[in-house]
């Protein structure tokens, strides 16, 4: 009877324990210009709901910037690349998402609209960082 006890409390104690959350490491390149920094406001917004998230951000105008664009294969004008975890895609909600350019909901330049919404990088986050 005590192993079945044992047993019992054990599986308790296991299920009332929370897994870790996976770190967030986000890198952010951008372009200092207006229409992007009203963005780059917006992310901001989203950030203040993930306060663990380490963010550095850097500009296309830097070689930093230009290093981490070429290391996924993007080179060229863009107004924004978001690098979460080292990866610039990912599947959200069971669909493949990319993060550069402009969010698919902001209409500032066609050319550079992207497949991404501030709410998916809000889930992203989320989901990373393990909360429900």
């Amino acid at each position: 009877m005590n192993k079945i006890w044992l047993l019992m409390l054990g599986m308790a104690m296991a299920a009332s324990v929370k897994v870790a959350a996976d770190p967030i490491n986000l890198d952010i390149v951008y372009l200092p210009h207006g229409p992007v920094m009203k963005v780059m406001k917006e992310i901001d917004g989203i950030l203040a709901k993930h306060p663990d998230a380490k963010v550095k951000k850097v500009t296309f105008d830097e070689k930093a910037g230009k290093k981490l664009a070429e290391s996924h294969g993007l080179s060229g004008h863009m107004p924004i690349l978001l690098v979460v975890n080292k990866e610039y895609k990912h599947q959200v909600n069971g669909e493949l998402i990319e993060f550069y350019n402009f969010p698919s909901n902001v209409r500032f330049a066609p050319m550079f609209q992207g497949s991404w919404a501030y709410e998916d990088l809000d889930i992203l986050l989320a989901d990373i960082a393990g909360k429900e």
